[in-house]
Parts: structure tokens; C-alpha cells; sequence
């Protein structure tokens, strides 16, 4: 597959989690937390559902490694790394200096 494919995917899959993270970005917003005593937001789990989702679909055969859930194919030659919403701690407290990675 040509890699410009792989940038176009890449591209807009960042906007749509961009557009979750907009949509999900307020003051007071509901937080559950991990076992780390670190903030999970509704935008961090549905931005990581909506990478496995459109990367399974896109590109069976490659495997995804996520903050909050993974998908794994042994022997996967491509690896897509994600942080749904790096930043989560200024994000969940609404502070604009978080992003998608």
C-alpha cells in the first residue's frame, strides 16, 4: 500500500478525534478513575474504540496499541500506537493544551 494512504487515513482519523475531543470538552466534565489514580474521560474511551474500530476495518492485519484498550495480532508487521487524548489530566480539568496521538 502506498504510504500516502496510510498519511490520508492517519489525517482523518485525527480529526474525528478531534471533533470527539471538542464535543467532550467542558468544564466539570464526568471522569472516572484507573487503578493508577489518573483520569479517564468518555472522549479517551471513545476515541480509543473509534481507533480499533476504523483501523480493523481498514487494515485487518495490523495491530493497535492504545492507552486504554488494544488490539493485537501476533506477528502484525504495523504497530499504530495511540494515546486517545495525551494530556488527559489539563483536559479533564479544562485546560485546552491536550491532543489526539
Amino acid at each position: 500500500m502506498p504510504k500516502e494512504n496510510y498519511k490520508n487515513f492517519a489525517i482523518n482519523l485525527a480529526k474525528k478525534a478531534g471533533k470527539i475531543m471538542l464535543v467532550n470538552f467542558k468544564l466539570g466534565m464526568k471522569k472516572e478513575w484507573k487503578k493508577d489514580k489518573t483520569p479517564l474521560t468518555i472522549a479517551d474511551k471513545k476515541i480509543n474504540d473509534l481507533v480499533i474500530r476504523l483501523v480493523r476495518k481498514e487494515f485487518s492485519n495490523h495491530s493497535i496499541l492504545a492507552e486504554e484498550g488494544n488490539f493485537i495480532i501476533k506477528g502484525s508487521e504495523y504497530l499504530w500506537v495511540c494515546d486517545p487524548v495525551d494530556g488527559t489530566i489539563p483536559f479533564s480539568h479544562g485546560l485546552p493544551i491536550s491532543t489526539f496521538s
